[in-house]
């Protein structure tokens, strides 16, 4: 895999870690990589198209995942749902991760595996971080203005999560469940109730 990734350009180890091919299933596992790379990044979302592209025989996307960047899971949600792969779990693929699981034609949790739920936060640290790294290109003249920026952000974010939640099937009322959940506090269903929901396909 390393050998593949890096005739394309894709010289990094930590994504060799992440990224494994046995025959038609791709594996990605986030938890496998080094402490600060453990996460769904958008060097990522680059990789996983490449690979697609590059193996046309993978037919599933096996996940193993704590999450990452929310951001960068849609975009590797849509390339998912582009090339019609079923999605697998074995382990545990929470918060971001089951943006991926959920873009999965046929969407399998093998016994013993968990889906972790919980709704988008933001800390303070990286909101400070990007108001001074944006307002000057965005236009903020005062911390008020930002926030009424985030205010509506935050709002037509949760109306894109509940958008793609009811567009894969699932229940509305489970989507709802799953906004409830805090960030600090993950929600992890039972099998019945993700299979009721329309989260897992049905046998």
């Amino acid at each position: 895999m390393l050998a593949l990734l890096q005739s394309a350009g894709f010289g990094s180890a930590v994504l060799a870690e992440k990224f494994k091919l046995d025959g038609e299933i791709l594996f990605y596992d986030t938890d496998s990589a080094p402490p600060g790379q453990d996460e769904i990044n958008w060097q990522d979302v680059e990789t996983l198209v490449f690979l697609l592209r590059q193996q046309q025989q993978i037919e599933v996307l096996h996940l193993n995942s704590a999450g990452g960047l929310i951001e960068a899971a849609r975009e590797m949600a849509d390339i998912i749902i582009d090339f019609e792969l079923d999605t697998r779990v074995t382990d545990e693929c929470a918060s971001a991760c089951v943006t991926l699981f959920l873009a999965g034609e046929s969407r399998q949790l093998d016994r013993g595996g968990r889906l972790g739920f919980h709704r988008s936060s933001w800390d303070a640290a990286s909101m400070e971080e990007y108001y001074k790294d944006a307002r000057a290109d965005i236009g903020w003249d005062s911390l008020y203005e930002f926030a009424s920026w985030s205010y509506e952000e935050a709002q037509k974010d949760v109306l894109s999560e509940m958008e793609y939640l009811l567009e894969r099937g699932v229940d509305p009322e489970f989507a709802i469940k799953t906004l409830r959940a805090e960030n600090a506090d993950m929600w992890f269903p039972r099998r019945r109730e993700l299979t009721l929901a329309g989260v897992l396909s049905k046998p």
